[in-house]
């Protein structure tokens, strides 16, 4: 599919769909998925109300990708937007949800728009999202990146009703990378060191908010493994996901030889 964008907002948010990037392979599976979400947010939406109670929470979250962080803040403080097993998250965790469908499904609504109508599209998602925003009141608007599409109609929305966004850094990047779309549009971001800064703040529209925080989470330590099954860890971002899994098995060949192996990606 091609993806056509017009100038402005809706080319600021809708750029994912389109980075000019050969090869690259989730701009179409995140399409894809606001499609199914466009489908589901009908039937979801008599489940699971789609606005939280008319009260003032300090936090939004756009899905629970942060655990450890969500569980050491005062559940009464916050709020998460998110998908059907960021519910079952919150639900455990006595954590108010608003199921976050009807937003894909308007977002996948207005990338279907003619170039010319795509502006109105936008504005139009994120005029929803800003009074969803102005119920819960909050001190600011936490993301796990300020690329994708929906977390930028998000950023746009608070940015509207002059609430703060914040992107927390979610992955390693690579100082070789020369197309990194993280810390561009969110107000601040946090990342896990100052060596990571240098590399955001390449492309930052703000340096300055370029924080380091640390690592985010919990880190977890497992025992060794007998030698016999210990197994090595490479570092990286999930290329098969972006790029399938050709090029990236080839690499690995190239790293460890003919030993055999197992390549699994994790989050």
């Amino acid at each position: 599919m091609s993806f056509r964008i017009s100038e402005g907002l809706a080319d600021q948010i809708l750029w994912y769909f389109d980075t000019g990037v050969e090869g690259f392979k989730l701009s179409k599976q995140v399409h894809a998925a606001y499609a199914k979400h466009h489908i589901l947010a009908r039937v979801f939406s008599i489940f699971t109300p789609m606005y939280a109670p008319r009260k003032r929470f300090k936090y939004v979250f756009l899905g629970t990708k942060f655990k450890s962080l969500l569980k050491s803040l005062d559940s009464h403080q916050v709020l998460v937007i998110g998908g059907l097993g960021d519910m079952a998250f919150c639900l455990r965790n006595n954590i108010r949800f608003v199921l976050d469908s009807e937003y894909k499904g308007l977002l996948y609504q207005a990338s279907l728009c003619e170039p010319a109508e795509s502006e109105q599209c936008i504005i139009k998602l994120v005029n929803v999202i800003s009074r969803s925003l102005s119920r819960f009141q909050p001190e600011a608007l936490v993301v796990t990146n300020d690329s994708l599409p929906l977390e930028r109609a998000w950023i746009a929305a608070a940015r509207r009703i002059k609430v703060k966004s914040v992107c927390i850094q979610h992955g390693v990047f690579s100082a070789r990378s020369q197309a990194l779309a993280d810390g561009r549009f969110a107000d601040a971001m946090l990342v896990y060191d100052r060596f990571q800064k240098k590399i955001v703040a390449r492309g930052s529209r703000n340096p300055e908010m370029v924080i380091p925080i640390g690592y985010h989470s919990d880190v977890i330590k497992l025992p060794l493994r007998d030698p016999s099954e210990r197994k090595v860890c490479i570092l990286g971002q999930p290329w098969i996901q972006y790029y399938g899994s050709e090029n990236y098995l080839a690499v690995i060949k190239k790293i460890i030889g003919s030993v055999e192996f197992q390549v699994g990606c994790r989050a």
